[in-house]
């Protein structure tokens, strides 16, 4: 993550990946000899996740994956058993996403007095009123 660090665009981005990996590497991973690491462990790590947080899998995945290529390139491992030919073995993930119902136009001016009302922080009330007020996305 140090050797990358600098190349990422912002500091949430290195956050998300410190993040992800302490959530769901670590526990399974963390204090495993890196030259001992299996297929089997990676899959320890994505099941319980694969189908229920599919997109954070992926990036878990990728990540794990990033991390031992480096061991590779380091010459401490020989293979990586995270490459993408794991996802083979998981179940397919529906790549449905779900997006929340819009709200009927009609319904746009109370939406918005509530908002006003609300008494959240001004930037991002403001920011939202824009939004809505221009339609932009």
């Amino acid at each position: 993550i140090d050797l990358r660090r600098p190349t990422w665009s912002n500091v949430k981005h290195a956050a998300q990946w410190e993040s992800t990996l302490a959530t769901y590497a670590f526990p399974v991973l963390g204090r495993m000899p890196v030259n001992e690491i299996t297929s089997n462990d990676i899959l320890t790590v994505l099941t319980p996740i694969w189908l229920t947080k599919a997109e954070t899998a992926r990036r878990v995945r990728q990540r794990i994956e990033t991390v031992l290529d480096w061991t590779v390139a380091k010459g401490w491992r020989t293979d990586n058993p995270a490459s993408r030919a794991i996802t083979r073995v998981l179940p397919r993930q529906s790549g449905k996403v779900t997006h929340h119902t819009a709200l009927h136009y009609s319904l746009v001016p109370e939406a918005l007095d509530r908002i006003r009302e609300s008494g959240c922080d001004p930037t991002p009330r403001l920011a939202f009123e824009f939004l809505v007020l221009t339609a932009s996305r």
